[in-house]
């Protein structure tokens, strides 16, 4: 007799789906601020969260007409990548996204899955 979850098995469907235009415009305009929001982590040095939202959220809003949500997402994925940027120390060149997908979940949220990094 199985104890605990085993036994159980789980299953994943993959398929392509047709993202909309407004989605895609959406990924691309997030590319470009997450590459702008790390550069700009990595210039001025910030280090925290609540300065990286006091410099960077509004610039995101209005110049990247990101959502808010989004704004958010992106501002902490660029300091998250900075930080660990910063702790490698064998780092290479730049830092930014190369290429990314789209994913949706049951929820119909959507997220970016990071492609290759280039350097």
């Amino acid at each position: 007799m199985p104890a605990g979850d085993e036994g159980l098995l789980t299953l994943s469907i993959a398929m392509r789906v047709s993202p909309e235009p407004a989605g895609i415009e959406l990924l691309r305009r997030y590319n470009v601020a997450l590459n702008y929001t790390i550069n700009k982590i990595l210039s001025l040095s910030l280090r925290s969260i609540g300065r990286v939202h006091n410099a960077l959220y509004r610039e995101l809003r209005e110049w990247f007409d990101l959502p808010s949500r989004v704004a958010i997402d992106c501002y902490r994925d660029a300091l998250a990548n900075a930080k660990a940027w910063r702790n490698n120390p064998r780092r290479g060149g730049g830092l930014g996204l190369g290429s990314y997908q789209c994913s949706y979940t049951k929820d119909r949220d959507i997220g970016l899955k990071k492609g290759m990094w280039r350097s």
